[in-house]
């Protein structure tokens, strides 16, 4: 099932096993036949998304996707990490941390010459080559290293080499892409990133995984949206690991940031925070481009789907209601929410049967027997005994 009605941005909202994922996996289908770019970004260890013809960022990565695509930058020499960056409000800062293992004494040299020949004869995958070296090179690249790692623990050095821009940047990332590239995934280092933030530096490990999911995502997104091509982006339950304060804003961000491509948004949640701003904003609390978010919201069931018509209360409560059909303690929508039905009966918008019919979806989803029971008394008074 499909459709050509779609707006820039798309909420697909339901109950688990409502079909949520499996429809945003038809959408990109489709549109594969149609020869778009399709982007998926699962945030859910539960991938669905198809693994042809997608370029997919999976929650099943974890911080290890993050490290590669950050790596990635650097060999790249794409300097889009520090604009992101700064746009999530860090330092346009970011060092490389080399780990080396405990057996390491501070000779670059005896270290590097143990560990090759040990991964020479046991550690060596059979898909992969030797290390093959000089030692006269191997000595010459240890003093280069040896100038241009700082210490930062027993163990651990700080590979910083600026913004790209300068010789000497240029000739350390130079160094940096030969170390990476003759010693990775060879059981010789690991790798972990510095990061700064409110004047703090910090490593990428000890970002929130909130956090470090949402980087993850921007600069996914940055390497693979094109920029000649429609792109469709789906992304299954972005709130997942999001404080409720980057739920609010994640569409946002993601909008202002790439809105100058030619894309459109598929957002499968289960979370009104993820929609409420973008209401907010649609009444006219900014002037600028923000402001003119273009979305729809569809409701999922067994599959289908239907779009929400939504009302003027932007309230968070509302949301849970109209779009999940859940009723919050100490709901104020509820008493405001009542009030529109009796008034649309009193002028007869609604039949009798269709506000007898929400009422009882409203007791049905009420969790307190103190809501219940308004809700009885008002049926009671101003339904049951005025049946026209």
């Amino acid at each position: 099932m499909y459709w050509d009605n779609y707006s820039d941005v798309n909420f697909l909202v339901g109950v688990n096993g409502s079909g949520k994922s499996r429809l945003l996996n038809t959408i990109g289908q489709n549109h594969l036949k149609r020869n778009d770019h399709v982007i998926a970004i699962s945030n859910t260890v539960f991938d669905k998304f198809s693994t042809r013809g997608y370029e997919k960022l999976s929650a099943r990565d974890g911080k290890v996707f993050l490290k590669n695509i950050i790596i990635d930058s650097f060999l790249n020499e794409n300097d889009s990490i520090y604009n992101i960056l700064e746009y999530l409000k860090y330092e346009r800062f970011v060092a490389v941390l080399i780990s080396f293992y405990s057996d390491f004494d501070g000779d670059f040299l005896s270290y590097f010459i143990r560990k090759i020949d040990k991964y020479n004869k046991f550690d060596i995958p059979i898909d992969k080559d030797f290390i093959d070296y000089e030692l006269i090179e191997l000595e010459k690249f240890c003093n280069q290293l040896e100038k241009l790692l700082r210490p930062y623990s027993n163990y651990e050095y700080i590979f910083d080499f600026g913004y790209w821009m300068g010789k000497e940047n240029t000739v350390n990332l130079s160094i940096f892409k030969k170390f990476y590239e003759l010693f990775s995934n060879k059981r010789i280092f690991k790798i972990d990133f510095l990061l700064s933030k409110d004047g703090k530096r910090f490593k990428l490990d000890g970002a929130s995984s909130g956090e470090s999911h949402f980087l993850a995502q921007m600069l996914f997104l940055s390497e693979k949206i094109l920029k000649n091509k429609k792109n469709i982006i789906l992304i299954d339950e972005p709130e997942i690991s999001l404080h409720p304060k980057w739920q609010r804003e994640y569409v946002l961000k993601l909008y202002d940031y790439f809105y100058m491509y030619d894309l459109n948004f598929f957002i499968a949640t289960h979370s009104p925070l993820m929609i409420s701003k973008l209401q907010v904003n649609r009444k006219d609390f900014y002037s600028d481009y923000i402001g003119n978010i273009n979305y729809k919201i569809f409701k999922v069931i067994d599959g289908n789907f239907e779009r929400i018509q939504e009302d003027d209360d932007y309230s968070i409560e509302s949301l849970y209601w109209e779009i999940f059909g859940l009723l919050t303690p100490d709901n104020s929508f509820l008493s405001r929410y009542c009030v529109a039905l009796l008034d649309n009966y009193d002028l007869k918008k609604i039949s009798f049967y269709e506000i007898k019919e929400e009422f009882k979806k409203l007791k049905e989803a009420c969790d307190l027997d103190l809501q219940k029971q308004v809700l009885m008394d008002i049926e009671n008074r101003f339904i049951n005994n005025n049946e026209h």
